[in-house]
């Protein structure tokens, strides 16, 4: 299994092979409350916040795309 069939085994109510922790940061907002939902997510967010300075970060979600910026001193980058 790679980690898009783990995070669609827990989708479906199913057993994955292992917890999907790095997919965790790319799901859609709809992926990620309905593992929150059934009890998977909350084990596998981080307890900790790495923060940056001079480095600003922002959101946007357009349709299923998260698309984040950051801006640092030296310029900007943009994922999707």
């Amino acid at each position: 299994m790679n980690i898009r069939d783990d995070i669609m085994a827990i989708l479906y109510c199913e057993r994955p092979e292992y917890a999907p922790y790095r997919g965790v940061a790319k799901m859609s907002p709809f992926a990620k409350s309905k593992l929150m939902s059934i009890g998977v997510l909350h084990a596998l967010t981080p307890i900790y916040r790495l923060k940056y300075m001079n480095v600003h970060g922002e959101e946007n979600i357009v349709r299923n795309m998260i698309y984040r910026t950051y801006h640092t001193p030296v310029g900007s980058v943009r994922l999707k």
